[in-house]
């Protein structure tokens, strides 16, 4: 074939079609591919699945779509109900998992009406700890009501915000204000902490004198915790852990609430609160790179929701909580105690102090099948 009858070739072609090798081409063989028709594709595709027409699922049983969350189900179903647990566990699993919950009371020797609360509320309701506050003026009357009752887990309720100090050492002085009562907010006393060794020292001081005194009157401090979570901020958390390992207390409290606690279906509260434990959240993260070793508990509820406590709450923590161990932070009182005026919470102590006693608060932890602790029972 000459010149022109190539070049004639090539101008037949069309551009569209592939180019091929002609050489490689005449050396393939040709290959076919199978397309299975419609129904030996269902076939193919339908093998090995059980034919579930006509039976009764078990996820019908017990309405397992109630407690999956949206994207395991698909979009498939209209007004799907919001997952309601951390991960979003079954709520059957729940159930058959074990889970340790730490009930605890704050402000233990804060007034009569807190320690007569506290005391009623462990011998008749489900509390199982509670912090002394040792600088209160009920303090004293809090540790003879604790040694009357030997079940009540008792820790310590560190605080540097409100009272008068315990240490008589002169270099807490600069904690102090004119009246020689606390002065700094915790905030500001975590601010302080970094920029100087003398607060960090009149800190070490303080914390240490006030665990010494638990000791002293006889009680063994099973964790510790703080007034206005001081020992959140993660330059005074180190201080608190020092002073745990020196006087070998085993815990001190996780700061850490999952965030799902401000959504449905956990009770509602409000902007303060989802801001609150947002903060707290944070710094927890922080803590726990820090020093793991005291944090014995995985979460903590009750921050967002302080002021807010009652029966519906603690319904939900049997209901939607999947940590296996929790701390519920309460704060129960008495409203009629005339030394309660000077105290926060004044009228939710009282509804605390009842959801704590409720029968049916009771019977919820009961069927959720979980067991009541303290932290010495770690």
């Amino acid at each position: 074939m000459d010149t022109w009858s190539i070049r004639k070739n090539k101008a037949k072609t069309n551009p569209n079609e592939p180019k091929t090798n002609p050489i490689l081409a005449s050396k393939t063989p040709i290959r076919t591919q199978f397309k299975p028709n419609l129904s030996c594709r269902s076939l193919w595709r339908s093998r090995n699945k059980p034919n579930f027409k006509g039976k009764t699922m078990l996820s019908v049983i017990i309405n397992i779509y109630e407690f999956t969350s949206r994207h395991e189900r698909g979009n498939s179903q209209t007004n799907l109900p919001k997952p309601d647990c951390f991960y979003h566990p079954c709520r059957l699993n729940l159930i058959l998992m074990d889970r340790r919950i730490i009930i605890n009371a704050d402000d233990f020797g804060l007034c009569d009406g807190v320690n007569e609360a506290v005391a009623r509320a462990h011998t008749d309701g489900v509390l199982t700890s509670s912090t002394i506050m040792v600088n209160m003026p009920a303090a004293e009357k809090a540790v003879k009501i604790a040694k009357k009752l030997p079940s009540l887990g008792v820790g310590v309720h560190l605080n540097l915000t409100e009272g008068r100090p315990i240490s008589k050492d002169p270099c807490i002085d600069c904690l102090l204000d004119a009246d020689g009562k606390f002065t700094h907010s915790p905030f500001k006393l975590s601010l302080l902490s970094l920029a100087g060794h003398k607060i960090r020292e009149a800190i070490r001081t303080e914390l240490a004198a006030q665990i010494q005194w638990v000791i002293d009157h006889d009680i063994k401090p099973t964790h510790l915790d703080s007034h206005n979570h001081i020992h959140s901020f993660p330059a005074l958390f180190s201080i608190v852990c020092q002073s745990a390992r020196n006087f070998q207390i085993p815990a001190v409290r996780w700061t850490f609430e999952p965030k799902e606690l401000s959504r449905i279906p956990w009770p509602m509260t409000n902007e303060d609160g989802r801001i609150r434990a947002q903060k707290f959240r944070f710094m927890a993260r922080i803590n726990r790179m820090q020093n793991k070793d005291f944090l014995k508990n995985d979460a903590l509820l009750g921050v967002a929701h302080t002021g807010k406590i009652d029966v519906n709450f603690l319904k939900a923590v049997t209901l939607y909580n999947p940590a296996p161990t929790v701390e519920v932070m309460t704060h129960p009182g008495f409203v009629d105690d005339p030394e309660a005026d000077n105290t926060k919470l004044l009228h939710q102590r009282k509804v605390e102090l009842d959801a704590l006693c409720n029968e049916k608060t009771r019977q919820y932890f009961k069927d959720a099948n979980i067991e009541l602790v303290h932290y010495g029972q770690l």
